[in-house]
């Protein structure tokens, strides 16, 4: 499977968690927003992510809780 695929997979995996995402962002002081923005936000931030560890410049984390970029 291609990178593409796999992000549209995860898009379609994800939508609950996008959903509440939203809600979170229309509660908080960022709202109101785009939601179409914030969407390719994620999908730009997702792409940037797996560009950086593709090319292995991703620090490896001491835990699962820590990610550094």
């Amino acid at each position: 499977m291609n990178e593409i695929h796999n992000l549209s997979r995860w898009l379609y995996s994800g939508e609950q968690d996008y959903a509440t995402l939203l809600t979170e962002l229309r509660a908080g002081p960022y709202w109101p927003l785009s939601e179409a923005q914030v969407r390719l936000t994620l999908e730009r931030a997702t792409s940037t992510y797996r560009d950086l560890e593709r090319w292995g410049l991703l620090a490896k984390p001491d835990s699962d809780d820590e990610i550094f970029f």
